[in-house]
């Protein structure tokens, strides 16, 4: 495969492969509201024309997931979560002429809509809806993402990096709400994150390997 490094041996590759199309039931499940459906894509360990790779090869599977108020999949995914959910009634507001009003402080940043019998209209609950839903998809949306890659593993030697003789597999779970549109690696929450040795990945199924990821929901 183009995106790994010649020196990966094929069957590592086809492993890795597999083991990420099998993760797409558990990042379906993870992410519970699903916008859209898992993806699998290469990650890049070759230089390419502007890309410096900083790992040999690998796949990822990846699911664009609902910031809905209320759903989350750590805890500071649901601190944004809240918030956005705010600025969205707010814009749902402003776009409406709604009066409301805006509380902050240290500990809360929310709005309330100040027609105290807004909520008990069905047809003003379905319009929100609506445009919650509209908002959420316009870019808004949260990435979910299994990686499982061989990595680079690198010494510091002075100003120079050099390779370590041994290679390893790094497995992750990660979801990035902090980055639409863009989705940098940087910006992304780790919800679980491993590394193995070659022995190690090869000598494990890949049932067994998805079973051992334990979702770290206090990130």
């Amino acid at each position: 495969m183009e995106n790994f490094k010649s020196f990966v041996p094929t069957i590592l590759q086809n492993k890795i492969r597999d083991l990420v199309e099998l993760s797409k039931e558990l990042v379906n499940r993870t992410g519970e509201i699903v916008i859209s459906g898992e993806e699998i894509d290469t990650i890049e360990g070759n230089y390419r024309d502007g890309w410096i790779p900083h790992q040999d090869g690998g796949f990822s599977a990846s699911a664009y997931i609902s910031n809905d108020e209320g759903y989350h999949v750590c805890e500071s995914h649901k601190a944004e979560n809240d918030r956005m959910y705010f600025e969205c009634l707010a814009d749902f507001c402003w776009e409406y002429d709604i009066e409301f009003t805006r509380h902050v402080d240290v500990m809360n940043n929310s709005i309330t809509i100040n027609d105290t019998d807004f909520w008990d209209n069905e047809e003003n609950r379905e319009k929100f809806y609506e445009y919650e839903q509209k908002w959420n998809s316009d870019g808004n949306e949260s990435l979910l993402m299994f990686e499982c890659f061989v990595d680079m593993p690198t010494v510091s030697t002075g100003c120079y990096r050099q390779r370590e003789p041994e290679n390893t597999v790094t497995i992750r779970l990660s979801v990035n709400f902090k980055d639409a549109p863009y989705y940098r690696e940087k910006y992304a929450t780790d919800l679980y994150s491993t590394t193995l040795s070659i022995l190690e990945f090869t000598e494990m199924s890949n049932e067994d390997i998805l079973k051992s990821v334990v979702i770290n929901k206090r990130a």
